[in-house]
């Protein structure tokens, strides 16, 4: 019989994590799932600790030359068996009861996919909900604009239909990113999603500690941002979905991923005048110009963004060392 969830976990490095992620999984409140773990060519002792669960025929585990977060979860998709699937980062964990609050919130709404809310813990605590109501079921276009706007592009708060998910074609996306991967991947599957249910409940734990990959700065980031906005907005259009609400929902996301970014560099000094000259030259940040506005930003966000956009270097970075 197969599992009515399949949990996909991308592992690389994580041997610090990965029992207890592992763990919350094994006990969870409701069985029936299975765990794919894709080990994306650690090179401490994950694979290792990975291969001990196999005693567990619920625990499957794929070994691959590192190859990118995107490339470890379409290849756990590809073995997945389950119903519905469900991401778990390495480093994270879910609560006990998440898999069985998911399934009743399947059972009420029969929802493609279902949102529900998570926990920091680390360095930063709090919980995040999303802000549409939650016990209400939303069409495409409502949860597109929410997740889009909200930078709410993970994969691990949002339980989703496996036939849903493998309709994804990502054949246009010729480069590895380093980081909005998930961005890229939640807005192709979400154009194939007709209803989604929002949960009030917190199922999540999301870990945060300086060595993660999206608390590091390096320009690169930039670029990939770069290249993940155009991604879906191209991806919208191709879906008859970008509309002007969601163009604007595009842009304004941008800049509230690389205005943060932008100012990290500023503030570890790693970021070149010819840098800054490149991301003023290209397009999506030139377009994103008519979102920034204290509607949409706060007001420190808003000065860095404006700082930026007005070629103000050295005041930036001055500001930037005092913060720091």
């Amino acid at each position: 019989m197969s599992p009515f969830f399949s949990i996909i976990t991308p592992v690389y490095n994580c041997r610090k994590f990965i029992k207890k992620c592992v763990d919350s999984v094994i006990k969870q409140t409701y069985p029936s799932w299975e765990l794919i773990l894709v080990d994306d060519g650690s090179t401490d002792s994950s694979s290792e600790i990975c291969d001990r669960y196999c005693f567990d025929a619920r625990i499957k585990v794929i070994h691959q030359e590192n190859s990118g977060q995107l490339t470890s979860r379409l290849n756990g998709i590809a073995a997945a068996k389950g119903i519905y699937t469900l991401g778990l980062d390495a480093d994270d964990y879910l609560d006990i009861n998440c898999l069985e609050k998911i399934k009743k919130a399947i059972d009420i709404s029969g929802s493609d996919a279902v949102l529900f809310g998570y926990r920091n813990v680390g360095y930063q605590r709090g919980c995040v909900r999303f802000e549409l109501e939650s016990g209400k079921e939303y069409l495409q276009k409502e949860i597109l604009k929410e997740i889009i706007e909200k930078t709410n592009h993970s994969l691990w708060n949002k339980a989703i239909r496996m036939d849903k998910f493998v309709q994804a074609d990502y054949s246009r996306l010729k480069e590895r990113l380093d980081v909005n991967e998930d961005y890229v991947q939640i807005v192709s599957v979400l154009c194939n999603v007709d209803t989604a249910y929002v949960m009030d409940d917190i199922l999540y734990n999301y870990r945060i500690y300086g060595k993660s990959i999206s608390h590091k700065y390096d320009v690169k980031h930039i670029w990939d941002t770069n290249t993940a906005t155009e991604y879906v907005l191209r991806k919208l259009k191709e879906n008859s979905l970008l509309d002007a609400e969601l163009y604007n929902a595009a842009l304004l996301a941008y800049l509230k991923m690389v205005g943060p970014r932008i100012f990290g560099l500023f503030r570890e000094r790693r970021i070149s005048a010819k840098d800054c000259r490149t991301i003023h030259k290209s397009d999506i940040y030139m377009r994103s110009k008519r979102m920034e506005s204290s509607g949409n930003f706060n007001r420190q966000d808003l000065l860095v963004l404006k700082l930026f956009r007005f070629r103000q270097y050295w005041i930036l970075k001055l500001f930037a060392r005092i913060k720091k």
